[in-house]
């Protein structure tokens, strides 16, 4: 079964060695014989028989015998005589014609439609459908139906009305439908792209080499390299047979030699072609068409053509044959334009069309034969699209099957050029010929070679004749042939101008900026450039970088293409008069006229006739009008046109500047011209670019529009050159004009050549161009040995003229001008000397003249008018050359050069060489011959050296009296108008009082007159003034350590130090000795800089950089001034810098006198001991200084003006400078604006290196403050806390400083405070001034929304991921959405970035948040008392519990102080020591209040006496008394009078009894009335007003809930009350969230508003705590708090322990924890891990009320008898009579008689009748007793 599985593919007919087949299910296809008739099989060839039928030879290419029977294969001749194929001596037997005659009918090829595109299979017939297109009827010679779906059958006729075919005999029958035609099938190319098989083959490689062809598709090709088997089968070589598996299926077969591949017909205008085996015929519309059949008649209706040998039938629409047959005539279709070739992406190779360009692996390109092919990574082979190339198999794969073998690629070809037509104007393509056209413009033949026919249209193939009556073509044969059109040649293109006007491309390339900046060219015209900025991509595509090729939409549409560097832009050819030009690449020509001409080519020979020219190297034959190579070859001779004068530059609008002839002046941003590099060109208005005449500037486009079509790029400008000067001469004395050289003369005076770069002749009079010789004896320039041109004479140089300065200094004229001021105000140049400047402001006139404006003439004083002159602006003077060391300058346009002293000489040309004996010089590109002493170019003397003059020493800047501004050395400082100072430009000037001029020394200014007035009565033009320089800055180096002068660089010296070159921007050498100027590099070998291969000049040395200094602090310690500056007190009283250092400080609070100087106030003068007087110096604000920056971390932080970075270790580093960019290295930094290029170490401002980049230090680790001995206050890290005068802690601003006793001073450690002169006296008698104190700074923690953290002071509080609170370590952050980070104030978070930006600059790196504190705090052992968290409960000597300010103290033993831990309190002293003898002040401890009843309580301030406190918000004051009262608001001033206080910022007025000056809080200058102190402590005075009531928790509105002292409470959503974490809250209606007092809550933003400013977030809510209940103790009669444990005392009675489930001890006292157990003999507590703890102590128990009081709906009291009520929050007490009244307290204490009560807390003093607190005994009954009654003490009303 498996045998017979190929029968339905293959129907065979087996003859000899032959097989042959039809695929199954597949059109028929074959070869169609002339006949039209005949198709013989796939692989076989038509032959001719003996009638008129073909028969079938069953080779493919065979040779048909003439016997018209046999057949011979290919290469093979027959011999008719032996009936044999013969092949040299091979021979084998021919094939008899009979047996193929049979398989020509077995095996019929296709039918084709007249169309030549469809086809029918055998059999059928191709019938037009409905649709216009062609479709088959199923059998032959059938009638087509006009419905166009049905036929019938021959000898029938169609009745459409019936839908029947019907005979003659008038039978009916059904008629056929139609089905559409195939299109016809390509051949197959085999992969060498030259040969290919039928449709339906494969393509298989020979023995040879070559291909051949298996008669079946998808064959597998066997290794014997002659057979192949079916798809799906394996070659059996040894067999011969293909195998199915093991099976053998069938016999191989045997392939046949693929047919080359045809090319296509090319008609005769050149433009066009048809498919090979097709016909060329002009179309009705003129244009060609293409005939599907070869050698085809070309009927006249010009859409129809006929088979060869056939006649048109027009009428008819057939073809007749002589026999009179009939036949279908075929129809013709558009011939195709002939296909450009395939330009690959080097620009310098091409492939045909249909073919694709691929790398091979030389690097070159070579061609794949199929188009848009995948071209595979050996190099070699590529694939079809759609396929992947398998290396390891050499298939193309389809997803994972086999396709095809891959294919081979071929070399491509070189592109060739354009052919140049004799007038060297116009040009014709690669293999076409020029030929005039009969308007005598040139024409191009399409054909190579051509004969050029008479009529002016036609040409002919090379080797034939026109035969012009005929319209043909004659071979010698007589054959004839159709000739070809000529069209018109096309006019030779310019090379196209890239933007910067120095490239040029091609044409039909593209410029493209190269990745250099410079411009590359594009090998297609309109290309699109790729950002890669390396390849490019055809018009209408766009680059897609990431895979390298072309996109037309999201197709890939082919590879992209290289860039070639552009060709820097020829210049001209000057003719040898000097005045005639060519362009690059013609030969200048003397014309007939004498005239100068040129040829349109290079090195052209000059023909005798004054009208042509001919190529190098061949003669003109001007009897033949030709010219002749050496081998006799004739050429066409090219013919001249005149040359053009040489075009002088274009001088632009300012007179200043001009471009090269044939570009155009157009302004640039900064004001200066450009030159746009064509000519007439319109400027674009972003000042930049321009764009051809009659184009528009798109400047949204970059592109060159005219009208709405882009056009081209736009063009860049470039600036224009300052118009030249002239050419000095080497004697410094002469000069030549720009473009001429400097010769001898023979006089031995300097003459002048008018050419550049010259050699002068010996003969003293003449001279030649560069790069040629003179022959004195026959007066001509040669090059080498061959006459180029005649030599040129020489002219007189002029003597150098100087400049004249005008009067401002700044610039100048030339010699023999006049300076003038111009309309705009500006210097100008009047062309003569001692003019006479015109009030126009444009014109001037000639001494002893007079302008007359009106008529724009000059008058003499005869009368005689003459014409004015214009003027012109004068130029700026120029600065000189600093020399390599810094110290040294020459004029500007000369050179420094080392003399033998060691010391700098100026040489007088720029660029100059310096020669070695250290006296003379060189130009530039010639050497010194120290032997001659001339100057050489290569082996030519040039001329004499120079002499070298000794370079000036360069000298510094004048600083102006207010240390501020700066003139120029040999200016002087001037007051302007404005009051700012000014320069005039000569030294020691006098300022005139305009304010606007100066005048030189010894005169005088009249500014009546605007002159300057010498004692002789001469009158002189007087001086303007110019704005003085802001001194500049030193520059930083990057260690941040060291600093250069401004106008240098920072290098890297050998030590590792850093040095100063004295240049800026400088290149630092690699010796680490010396540097270069910007733009050059180090050639350490020779110790020159270099710009690209040409030595500049000599290196420069370095020296070593300066230690950067600190800031002076002023005794404030709040002020600085810079270093080198004297702090000194201004009018104000602030603090202010005098300029210079050691500084006298003047009495008038303004100037300041240098050291050793006095200040004379009156004269405004500083006067020296010996009467000298001298310019005082104007003082300045002092800084304030400024804060150290804190970095992310929150930990570290770095100097103010530097930027945090993080180090490779994670920690933070400091880089010097200020908004520093932090380099990914983990080391460096660079300046803001600027990015680290980190392989190179350099910093980047976009492609430019600005500088070296940074060192970063490490960070310094946060120090903290310094805590006071009080505990509350502390002052800042350096600092030291000193008792103020008011008792207050107050900040010295120095360390370990010396606390004066005056309350206000203090002086540096070691030192002495002299209170009497207000100085600080070290022991070397050295006096300086002693420093003020500030207040210290009150610590308090921020307080978290949620009321339960808090964080630092200074820091914000931020929700943390895990919705806990955390700190970010800076004040009034935001805080980020991430959780973790946070970001300083006006900035927002980027996540993505991990950033902090402020609009869309990056500022700066985030912060990461700190987990918030949970403060408690620490319970004393009593249980009563409690410290705040940080404290330790210490014993008093009133056996109370004290509070030692620091963590785990020391607690001493004079009951009063403690020490920190692990040190010993030394009660003797005064001190604590330390083991290593460390010795600090000890600490004070104040007791505290006994814990609130409630859950929490209110923070108060402790006052200086330890004793007292005030509430938290208030100030402690001194009273009168000596005792502590509280100031009502915080930070306060207490006044001296001992009574009122002043708000923070303002001063107390006693007298008026006001407080004046400007609080803290932003409200301006105010005067108020003063506050008064309210009394506290123990001994209350008359003045005293209000006591502190023990703080009690809130209760809710529900009387079940209450919140903590200084909360609110505030219903959640759930109906419970909240707390608000702040007092007098405002609750937010969503139930959530609260607001402080006075803000509104935005609920859409989450904020808390005050107006409409958001001052906050809002705060969340904590649920409130159940009011809780009490213990009752086991006797029913007494009860402890809950949270207590009730113990009996040792009385007997009940007592409460202040801690849940104690152990009660025995010793009636004391109580433990639970799991404890009392140790009494140690007074202890202990766990069973031997634990010891402090006990407990108890407490009375409370005795339980009999009665209880109710709590209305409506929040009033019922009282136990059931029967009175009292209002909310008052108390029920009984009467005198026993019945119930109400106190108005909540809470109250009951007095027994009745009357009155007291607040809880007190109790009720009968003697007299007052309230007061249990301590307070008999000190309360003095004359306050019916104050405080009255404020107290509340008497019980009856029910209201």
């Amino acid at each position: 079964m498996r045998g017979l599985t190929l029968l339905p593919l293959l129907v065979a007919i087996v003859h000899c060695d032959t097989l042959y087949f039809r695929p199954r299910e597949s059109p028929v296809s074959g070869v169609s014989c002339p006949d039209n008739k005949t198709v013989c099989p796939d692989g076989s060839t038509c032959c001719a028989g003996k009638t008129e039928e073909y028969l079938c030879c069953p080779l493919s290419s065979a040779v048909c015998c003439s016997d018209k029977i046999h057949c011979c294969p290919m290469g093979y001749e027959c011999n008719v005589t032996t009936s044999q194929c013969q092949k040299g001596a091979l021979i084998q037997s021919w094939i008899p014609s009979k047996d193929y005659k049979k398989k020509a009918s077995l095996i019929s090829g296709n039918v084709m439609c007249p169309d030549g595109q469809h086809e029918c299979k055998d059999g059928q017939t191709c019938c037009k459908l409905a649709s216009g297109q062609w479709g088959c009827c199923p059998i032959p010679k059938a009638v087509c139906c006009s419905d166009g779906k049905h036929c019938c059958p021959e000898s029938t006729k169609c009745e459409v009305s019936q839908g029947k075919c019907m005979r003659g005999t008038g039978e009916m029958l059904d008629w056929f439908e139609k089905e559409p035609a195939l299109l016809r099938s390509e051949n197959v190319v085999c992969p060498d792209g030259q040969s290919e098989c039928k449709s339906g083959q494969t393509c298989c490689k020979l023995a040879s080499g070559n291909y051949g062809c298996c008669p079946i598709q998808k064959a597998v090709c066997c290794s014997d390299m002659k057979h192949c088997c079916p798809e799906g089968t394996t070659c059996d070589v040894s067999s011969g047979k293909c195998n199915r598996g093991n099976t053998y299926v069938m016999d191989w077969m045997d392939k046949q030699p693929a047919v080359v591949r045809a090319g296509s017909v090319m008609c005769p205008d050149g433009q066009h072609e048809c498919k090979d085996r097709q016909t060329c015929c002009k179309l009705a519309s003129g244009q060609w068409g293409c005939c599907p059949i070869p050698k085809a008649v070309c009927c006249s209706d010009g859409k129809h053509c006929c088979p060869e040998s056939t006649k048109c039938e027009v009428s008819q629409g057939k073809c007749m044959r002589g026999t009179g047959e009939m036949l279908d005539w075929f129809e013709k279709e558009p011939a195709l334009l002939r296909s450009e070739n395939v330009v690959c992406p080097d620009g310098q190779s091409e492939c045909k069309s249909g073919q694709t360009c691929c790398k091979l692996a030389s690097g070159n390109y070579g061609c794949c034969p199929i188009p848009k092919a995948v071209c595979c990574s050996d190099m070699k082979h590529c694939c079809p699209e759609g396929t992947t190339c398998d290396v390891s198999s050499g298939k193309c794969n389809r997803g994972n099957t086999y396709v095809m073998d891959w294919m081979d690629k071929q070399p491509a070809v070189v592109r060739a050029g354009s052919v140049m037509c004799p007038d060297g104007q116009h040009e014709c393509k690669d293999r076409q010929t020029c030929c005039k056209l009969a308007s005598g413009q040139w024409g191009c033949c399409p054909i190579p070679k051509a004969v050029c026919c008479s009529d002016g249209k036609h040409c002919c193939p090379e080797s034939t004749k026109c035969e012009v009556s005929q319209g043909k073509c004659m071979r010698g044969t007589g054959e004839m042939l159709d000739w070809f059109e000529k069209e018109p040649a096309l006019v030779r293109s310019e090379n196209v101008v890239c933007p910067d006007g120095q490239s040029q491309c091609k044409s039909g390339q593209t410029c493209c900026k190269l990745a250099s900046g410079n411009y590359g060219c594009c090998p297609i015209p309109k290309a699109v450039c790729c950002s890669d900025m390396k390849h490019c991509c055809p018009e209408g595509t766009t680059c897609d970088v990431s895979s390298g090729k072309c996109k037309r939409g999201n197709t890939y549409v082919m590879d992209w293409m290289d860039k070639q560097p552009a060709v820097v832009r020829a210049g001209s050819v000057m003719c040898p008069d000097g005045q005639h030009e060519c362009k690059d690449g013609q030969t200048c020509c003397k014309l007939a006229s004498g005239q100068w001409g040129c040829c349109p080519i290079p090195k052209a020979v000059c023909c005798s006739d004054g009208k042509h020219c001919c190529p190098e190297s061949t003669k003109c034959e001007v009897s033949q009008g030709k010219c002749m190579r050496g081998t006799g070859e004739m050429l066409d001779w090219f013919e001249k046109e005149p040359a053009v004068l040489r075009s002088e530059n274009v001088v632009c609008p300012d007179g200043q500047s001009q471009c090269k002839s044939g570009q155009t002046c157009c302004k640039l941003a900064s004001g200066n011209y450009g030159c746009c590099p064509i000519p007439k060109a319109v400027c674009c208005s972003d000042m930049k670019h321009c764009c051809p005449e009659g184009t528009t500037c798109d400047v949204s486009s970059g592109k060159c529009k005219r009208g709405s079509t882009y056009v081209m790029d736009w063009m860049d400008k470039q600036p224009a050159v300052v118009r030249a000067g002239s050419v000095m001469c080497p004697d410094g004395q002469h000069e030549c004009k720009d473009g001429q050289t400097c010769c001898k003369l023979a006089s031995g005076q300097w003459g002048c050549c008018p050419i550049p770069k010259a050699v002068c002749c010996s003969d003293g009079k003449h001279c030649c161009p560069e790069g040629t010789t003179c022959d004195v004896s026959s007066g001509k320039c040669n090059r080498g040995s061959t006459y180029v041109m005649d030599w040129m004479d020489k002219q007189p140089a002029v003597v150098r003229a100087g400049s004249v300065m005008c009067p401002d200094g700044q610039h100048e004229c030339k010699d023999g001008q006049t300076c003038c001021k111009l309309a705009s105000g500006q210097w100008g140049c009047c062309p003569i000397p001692k003019a006479v400047c015109c009030s126009d402001g444009k014109h001037c006139c000639p001494e002893n003249t007079k302008c007359e404006v009106s008529q724009g003439k000059c008058m003499r004083g005869t009368g005689e008018m003459l014409d004015w002159l214009k003027k012109e602006p004068a130029v700026l003077r120029s600065k000189n050359v600093v020399c390599p060391d810094g110290q040294s300058e020459c004029k500007s346009g000369q050179t420094c050069c080392k003399l033998a002293s060691g010391n700098y000489g100026c040489c007088p040309i720029p660029k100059a060489v310096c020669c070695s004996d250290m006296k003379h010089c060189c130009p530039e590109g010639t050497t010194c011959d120290v032997s001659s002493g001339k100057c050489k170019r290569g082996n030519t003397y040039v001329m004499d050296w120079m002499d070298k003059q000794p370079a000036v020493v360069r000298t510094g800047s004048v600083m102006c009296p207010d240390g501020q501004h700066e003139c120029k050395d040999g200016q002087t400082c001037c007051k302007l108008a404005s009051g700012q100072w000014g320069c005039c430009p000569i030294p020691k000037a006098v300022c005139c009082n305009d304010g606007k001029h100066c005048c030189p020394e010894n005169t005088k200014c009249e500014v009546s007159q605007g002159k300057c007035m010498r004692g002789t009565g001469e009158m002189l033009d007087w001086f303007e003034k110019e704005p003085a320089l802001v001194r500049s800055e030193n520059v930083v180096c990057p260690d941040g350590q060291s600093e250069c002068k401004s106008g240098q660089t920072c290098c890297k010296l050998a030590s590792g130090n850093y040095g100063c070159c004295p240049i800026p921007k400088a290149v630092c050498c690699s010796d680490m000795k010396h540097c270069c100027p910007e733009g050059t590099t180090c050639d350490v070998s020779s110790g020159k800089c270099k710009r690209g291969n040409t030595y500049v000049m000599d290196w420069m040395d370095k020296q070593p950089a300066v230690v950067r200094a600190g800031s002076v602090m002023c005794p404030d310690g709040q002020h600085e001034c810079k270093d080198g500056q004297t702090c000194c007190k201004l009018a104000s009283g602030q603090w202010g810098c005098c300029p210079i250092p050691k500084a006298v400080c003047c009495s008038d609070g303004k100037h300041c006198c240098p050291e050793n100087t006095k200040c004379e106030v009156s004269q405004g003068k500083c006067m020296r001991g010996t009467g000298e007087m001298l310019d005082w110096f104007e003082k300045e604000p002092a800084l304030v200084r400024s804060e150290n920056v804190v970095c992310p971390d929150g930990q570290s932080e770095c100097k103010s003006g530097q930027t945090c970075c993080k180090l490779a270790s994670g920690n933070y580093g400091c880089c010097p400078i200020p908004k520093a960019v932090c380099c990914s290295d983990m080391k460096h930094c660079c300046p803001e604006g600027t990015t680290c290029d980190v392989s190179s170490g350099k910093c980047k401002r976009g492609s430019t290196y600005v500088m070296d980049w940074m060192d970063k230090q490490p960070a310094v680790v946060r120090a903290g403050s310094v805590m006071c001995p009080d505990g509350q206050h502390e002052c800042k890290d350096g600092q030291t806390c000193c008792k103020l005068a008011s008792g207050q802690w107050g900040c010295c601003p120095i360390p370990k400083a010396v606390c004066c006793s005056d309350g206000k001073h203090c002086c540096p450690e070691s030192t002495k405070c002299e209170v009497s002169q207000g100085k600080c006296i070290r022991a070397d008698s050295l006096s300086m001034d002693w420093f003020e104190k500030l207040p210290a700074l009150r610590t308090r923690n921020v307080v978290c929304p949620d009321g339960q953290s808090q964080c630092k002071d200074g820091q914000t509080c931020c929700k943390l991921a895990t919705g806990q609170y955390g700190c970010c370590p800076i004040p009034k952050a935001v805080c980020c959405s991430d959780g973790k980070h946070c970001c300083p104030e006006n900035t927002q978070c980027d996540v993505s970035s991990g950033k902090c930006k402020r609009g869309d600059e990056l500022s700066m790196d985030w912060f990461a948040k700190l987990p918030a504190l949970r403060s408690k705090n620490v319970v004393c052992p009593d249980g009563q008392s409690e410290c705040k968290t940080s404290q330790t409960c210490c014993k008093l000597a009133s056996g109370n519990y004290g509070c030692c300010p620091i963590p785990k103290a020391v607690c001493c033993s004079d009951m009063k102080h403690c020490c920190p831990e692990n040190t010993k309190c030394d009660v003797s002293s005064g001190k604590c020591t330390r083991g290593d003898g460390l010795i600090v002040d000890w600490f004070e401890k104040m007791p505290l209040a006994v814990r609130s009843r409630g859950q929490g309580e209110a923070s108060s301030v402790m006052c200086p006496d330890g004793a007292s406190e005030c509430e938290d918000g208030q100030t402690c004051c001194l009273l009168a008394s000596g005792k502590y009262g509280c100031c009502p608001i915080q930070d306060a001033v207490c006044c001296s009078d001992h009574v009122h206080c002043c708000p923070q910022g303002t001063k107390c007025d006693i007298q008026e009894k006001k407080c004046i000056g400007k609080p803290a809080a932003n409200l301006g200058v105010i005067s108020m009335d003063m506050i008064q102190i309210q009394g506290k402590g123990q001994e209350k005075s008359h003045l005293e007003l209000l006591l502190k009531l023990p703080t009690e928790n809130v209760e809710c509105p529900d009387g079940q809930s209450e919140c903590k002292t200084g909360q609110t409470c505030c219903k959640t959503a759930a109906g419970n009350y909240g707390c608000c974490p702040l007092p007098k809250a405002v609750c937010c209606s969503d139930m959530k969230h609260c607001c402080p007092e006075g803000t509104t809550c935005d609920v859409s933003s989450g904020k808390c508003k005050r107006g409409n400013t958001y001052v906050m977030d809002w705060m969340d809510k904590q649920p409130a705590v159940v009011r809780a209940g009490s213990v009752m103790c086991p006797d029913g009669q007494h009860e402890c708090k809950d949270g207590q444990t009730c113990c009996k005392l040792a009385s007997g009675q009940w007592g409460c322990c202040p801690i849940p489930k104690a152990v009660c001890c025995n010793d009636g006292k004391h109580c433990c924890p639970e799991n404890t157990k009392c140790e009494v003999s140690q007074g202890k507590c202990t766990r069973g891990t031997g634990l010891v703890l402090d006990w407990f102590e108890k407490l009375p128990a409370l005795k339980r009320p009999g009665l209880v009081e109710l709590i209305k709906k409506d929040n009033t009291i019922v009282c136990p008898d059931q029967k009175t009520s009292c209002p909310d929050k008052n108390t029920c007490c009984k009467n005198k009579e026993g019945k119930f009244g109400c106190c108005a307290y909540n809470n109250a204490v009951c007095c027994k008689s009745g009357t009155y009560c007291c607040p809880k807390g007190y109790i009720c003093d009968t003697l007299p009748e007052i309230c007061r607190m249990p301590e307070a005994k008999e000190a309360w009954k003095n004359t306050a007793n019916r104050f405080i009654q009255n404020i107290l003490r509340r008497k019980v009303q009856e029910q209201p």
